[in-house]
């Protein structure tokens, strides 16, 4: 069994890193019906091309042996740096803080154990010590910070070293972090911020789901008129949907109610985020047949121009996904009103047809029940078998957060979490 005097945490070397494919290949269902050396090249051609992967922005990181510290690892995970958005919480003067600032979360992919070292401690000891290298990569432990635990050395021994000099830059002191939770939530509770502090909470109501039965075994010429008011958006045009939703998710931001939190959201302009289940879907060789007989470009997503000065309605979607379920995915809705549902899902059908797609069913996550009208008109149709409920338990892709201003008993909220957040 684990002794955490004897083990610490370090960014990986590219041996190590190799050991981390390995040990994800190893999860059956991650594997998505690749080889081995299928999954390792898939794995190369995202580091080598992804957006998400530039400037440090992903690390791999390992638990090993204090005394071999090149050696074996014991567990291992990834950490994907995004941008967002804070109103910090007011200053109980009586008035909100009417600004937001800049700022960084982290989210947390692909923990796994070697199957050797399972069921041991190693993976909630590595991310126990990952909290600390995350809001302190130059002195883990060392320094005195208000917003967190200290370090227990007499428990855990001393503290981790330093990331390399050069990589400090690129490790920003986060707000958050973030997991999508593959095994039941609870584990990542356990996880905890030092001996006291709190690990990875549940929040119910920010892991809503919604699946649709896709009524696309025949095509329904009736309403073309009404399906082609819809654009398809395509990754050229992405930068000005970026605008667009950058300029909306700073003013929900700005009006949200800080009076007894801090309110964050993730920025869409973070390098690959918007895009990320379909464009990693991509470096999946070999490609599925109906996208090598469609032969074109797969559109990310619809657009729906307003005809008064409101804002256009958008839907970002992934038609080709990776680990998340054999269905449409709609990662990203903005500006939907109960009166566009039933022309989006026709345009969603007659899209699923175009493009031969295999899928019959749709999802999507991060929904208000009470506050978001377009759920409710969802719900009216009968014929497509609506089902709404919470993900939770194994395999659910459940979201976990680890909120790093706990040492100033601060509450944190996450704004936004659709589908397009997950990793």
């Amino acid at each position: 069994m684990l002794d955490p005097k004897q083990f610490t945490i370090r960014i990986a070397s590219e041996e190590q890193s190799l050991e981390h494919a390995k040990a994800c290949y190893e999860v059956v269902p991650w594997r998505n019906g690749l080889t081995w050396e299928q999954f390792l090249q898939f794995c190369i051609r995202e580091g080598e091309n992804a957006e998400w992967f530039k400037n440090h922005a992903a690390l791999t990181w390992v638990l090993v042996r204090k005394d071999d510290y090149d050696g074996e690892v014991y567990s291992v995970l990834q950490t994907d740096r995004k941008q967002c958005f804070i109103k910090t919480k007011s200053s109980g003067n009586g008035q909100q803080e009417e600004k937001i600032e800049n700022g960084w979360w982290y989210n947390i992919t692909a923990v796994v154990t070697p199957v050797k070292h399972r069921g041991q401690g190693y993976a909630t000891h590595l991310i126990r010590l990952l909290h600390y290298m995350l809001t302190s990569p130059s002195s883990p432990g060392g320094t005195v910070n208000n917003d967190i635990p200290s370090f227990p050395k007499e428990e855990w021994g001393s503290a981790p070293p330093s990331v390399p000099e050069e990589i400090i830059e690129f490790i920003p002191k986060p707000i958050t972090s973030v997991l999508w939770s593959d095994v039941p939530i609870e584990f990542y509770g356990d996880c905890k911020f030092g001996l006291n502090g709190k690990g990875f909470e549940y929040d119910k109501k920010l892991n809503s789901r919604l699946v649709w039965d896709l009524n696309v075994d025949q095509k329904d010429d009736d309403n073309d008129d009404q399906k082609g008011e819809w654009e398809l958006i395509y990754e050229e045009t992405l930068s000005e949907i970026q605008e667009i939703l950058v300029k909306s998710v700073k003013q929900k931001v700005l009006k949200a109610d800080n009076s007894n939190k801090t309110i964050w959201s993730h920025d869409p302009s973070t390098p690959g985020s918007l895009t990320y289940i379909s464009k990693k879907a991509s470096y999946i060789e070999p490609k599925p047949e109906w996208i090598i007989k469609y032969g074109k470009p797969l559109p990310i997503g619809l657009r729906l121009r307003s005809q008064d000065d409101q804002e256009d309605t958008i839907i970002i979607i992934a038609l080709n996904n990776f680990l998340v379920e054999k269905r449409l995915l709609i990662t990203y809705i903005h500006n939907l009103k109960s009166n566009q549902v039933e022309s989006l899902l026709s345009a969603l059908e007659k899209l699923i047809i175009d493009v031969g797609a295999p899928w019959t069913q749709g999802e999507i996550w991060g929904f208000n029940l009470e506050k978001d009208d377009w759920v409710k008109e969802f719900n009216k149709n009968a014929n497509r078998n609506v089902k709404i409920d919470n993900r939770y338990g194994i395999r659910q892709h459940v979201l976990g957060i680890c909120n790093y201003k706990q040492g100033q008993n601060v509450d944190v909220e996450m704004l936004d979490n659709q589908m397009w957040n997950w990793v």
